[in-house]
C-alpha cells in the first residue's frame, strides 16, 4: 500500500498517491498564491503491524495555484555553438523571445541536484532551478543522468536508477502543474538531430536504456495541461 503525504503551508494532506494528496491540498483556499509543497511517500511493508517504511521524501518549494491551463509542448533542441539558439544559457539570459514560458531541462547528477551551482555542459543552467533564491519563475529543472561527476553516468536502468528518475519526473510535473509554462525543452542528440527520441549527453556516458526511459517520460508530457497533471497518479 502506497501512502503519500504532502505539507502545504504547514498543513498535512494524505492520499493514495502524490497527486491525490496534492488534489486534497489544492481544495484549500490558501491565504497566498505561493505555497510550499513537501512530498513524503511511504511504502507499507507490514500491513498487520501498520509499520510504514519511509522510501521517499521530496521537496518542491515553488508550486503555485495554476492561473492558466496551457497545453504543454515538448521540444528537443540541438546545441551547436555558444550564444546561439540551442544554447540554453543564452536563451534564458539573452533571448526572452525564445525562452518565454519555457522550462529548460538539463542533464543533472544526484550529488548536485539539490543545489543551484552551475555545472558543466547544459548543467550551466542549474543556477536557474528551483533551489535558486533569485529565480522566479523557475527556468530550469534537472533530470539526473548519473550519481555524481566522479562516478559518471548511469550504466544501467536498474530499479534504483528508475526510482531516482521518477523523483525527478514528480518534481518536473509539479512545476508544470503551476501553469507557468507552455513548453519544455530538452537536449537532443547532435548525432541524430532530427530524432525526438534521443537524449543528448556530453559529459557523461549514459546507457541507452536510461536515455530512452528519460525521453519517453518527456514525450508523454506532450499536450498535458496543469489540470491533467494534477489529476495524474504516480
Amino acid at each position: 500500500l502506497k501512502i503519500a503525504r504532502i505539507h502545504i503551508d504547514n498543513r498535512m494532506f494524505q492520499g493514495g498517491s502524490v497527486m491525490n494528496a496534492i488534489r486534497s491540498g489544492l481544495n484549500l483556499k490558501p491565504t497566498s498564491m505561493d505555497f510550499d509543497i513537501n512530498f513524503e511517500t511511504y511504502q507499507q511493508s507490514n500491513v498487520k503491524s501498520g509499520y510504514k517504511r519511509k522510501i521517499m521524501r521530496k521537496e518542491v518549494p515553488v508550486c503555485t495555484l495554476p492561473s492558466s491551463n496551457p497545453s504543454i509542448r515538448v521540444e528537443h533542441s540541438i546545441f551547436k555553438y555558444k550564444n546561439q539558439k540551442g544554447d540554453f544559457l543564452y536563451e534564458i539570459t539573452r533571448r526572452p523571445d525564445l525562452s518565454q514560458r519555457t522550462l529548460y531541462i538539463f542533464n543533472d547528477n544526484v550529488a548536485h541536484h539539490d543545489t543551484c551551482l552551475a555545472g558543466g555542459g547544459n548543467a550551466n543552467i542549474r543556477a536557474f532551478n528551483r533551489f535558486s533564491p533569485m529565480t522566479r519563475p523557475v527556468r530550469s529543472a534537472g533530470v539526473n543522468t548519473g550519481w555524481s561527476t566522479s562516478s559518471g553516468g548511469f550504466d544501467a536502468l536498474t530499479d534504483d536508477v528508475k526510482a531516482r528518475l521518477d523523483l525527478d519526473f514528480i518534481e518536473l510535473h509539479a512545476l508544470l502543474a503551476t501553469g507557468a509554462y507552455s513548453r519544455i525543452v530538452y537536449s537532443g542528440d547532435a548525432k541524430d538531430p532530427s530524432s525526438k527520441k534521443k537524449l543528448g549527453t556530453g559529459i557523461f556516458n549514459v546507457h541507452p536504456d536510461v536515455k530512452a526511459y528519460i525521453v519517453s517520460n518527456f514525450r508523454m508530457l506532450e499536450g498535458a495541461t496543469p489540470a491533467s497533471l494534477i489529476a495524474r497518479d504516480f
